[in-house]
């Protein structure tokens, strides 16, 4: 394919042509591109019969997904990315053609702790690349095999590998998939936090209804040697008994759990906005 030119004759970035074929592979129609690509790239926006161009060859190359073809386990990770696609793209994409898939199991294959959805993006940055006629896909390749959105050391190390012609876009997406894995990792803390506090108000409600005496160490009683006849009550008070403590097991459990993670994004925020707080072998104190 010969390079695409804006509307102003110039030739065109990688980020719209990838964009553009990314979003037609999402539901999205010749129109509906055309006239969202301004909002991001104003006057080089490539003009509705480029787009519509693309489009119909993505559209004429595709292949049903043989999903027989796959195991079980590679049938459960693509639609684990299946189920983040719709939920992005608010139902307009759900299904995957059959070099989608192989594109997204590849990925998944060599970047295992790369975000679903992103495993669905960069599967269709490397599917729009060669639609666009190109050969050459060392910043995709070096970017996945660099891992960078894991931590602070492969960050580094792939910016040490690249030179002056760092991918504009790969840097943008990196920092956007930092970001989605925090928010991922602040949500799962805040659902456990609601969870424990719920744990609690459950503990305090069937304490109260045990006994009004908010200090007496009823857990510590042995009800066998109560003077109470009624079989019924001293079953039930036992049952309630055994299941407050195994309640406040698990919200031990819970509790030790979220501090862990608390701890692990501490150590996050401090690698990610302290970048130069690391230990030196320089003989210093």
């Amino acid at each position: 394919m010969t390079d695409a030119k804006d509307n102003r004759g110039k030739p065109t970035n990688a980020k719209q042509t990838r964009l553009i074929h990314r979003l037609a592979r999402e539901g999205w129609n010749g129109n509906e591109i055309t006239k969202f690509l301004p909002t991001l790239f104003g006057d080089h926006s490539l003009h509705i019969r480029a787009v519509q161009n693309r489009i119909k060859t993505l559209r004429d190359n595709q292949t049903f997904w043989d999903r027989l073809s796959a195991t079980g386990e590679e049938s459960a990770k693509i639609m684990e990315v299946l189920r983040t696609v719709i939920e992005d793209t608010k139902g307009k994409k759900r299904s995957f053609t059959q070099e989608e898939v192989n594109w997204v199991t590849w990925i998944q294959g060599i970047a295992p702790s790369l975000p679903p959805l992103y495993a669905w993006r960069f599967a269709s940055n490397y599917l729009a690349d060669m639609a666009e006629g190109k050969k050459d896909f060392k910043e995709l390749d070096t970017f996945l095999a660099s891992k960078p959105w894991e931590s602070l050391s492969p960050n580094l190390d792939y910016d040490n590998m690249q030179d002056d012609d760092l991918d504009r876009e790969l840097s943008e997406l990196l920092i956007e998939i930092r970001d989605y894995i925090a928010m991922a990792e602040d949500t799962q803390i805040r659902a456990g936090m609601d969870e424990l506090a719920q744990h609690r108000l459950e503990f305090d409600a069937m304490r109260m209804e045990i006994s009004e005496d908010p200090d007496e160490h009823w857990q510590e009683m042995d009800w066998e040697e109560t003077n109470i006849d009624d079989t019924d009550i001293k079953d039930l008070l036992g049952e309630q008994i055994a299941l407050s403590k195994e309640q406040m097991s698990i919200s031990r459990a819970i509790l030790e759990e979220l501090q862990k993670l608390t701890k692990n994004k501490e150590d996050l925020d401090e690698e990610k906005w302290n970048p130069y707080k690391w230990p030196h072998n320089d003989g210093l104190p």
